[in-house]
């Protein structure tokens, strides 16, 4: 018998930029890698799925923005550690 054929899966990604802070604990370049230094930061989300039937998109990308919108929050200008 034959398997019915799977949807095809598309994948959608949105990435997104914030800036923060972090030190790090070493045992070499201490002083300088204690203190507080920032980096700019990328972070990708990436979603896959069939599809929908109704919209014919994977996801609306206003509501993959919207998500991503506290996240971006939460990371930007605070300290990491």
């Amino acid at each position: 018998m034959q398997q019915p054929a799977s949807p095809m899966r598309f994948e959608l990604s949105q990435r997104f930029f914030f800036d923060a802070a972090h030190t790090l604990n070493r045992t070499v370049e201490t002083e300088s890698s204690r203190r507080i230094h920032g980096h700019t930061y990328i972070a990708e989300l990436v979603v896959t799925a069939a599809l929908q039937p109704e919209s014919c998109m994977v996801v609306d990308l206003a509501v993959l923005r919207a998500a991503i919108t506290p996240v971006r929050e939460r990371l930007d200008h605070h300290l990491l550690n």
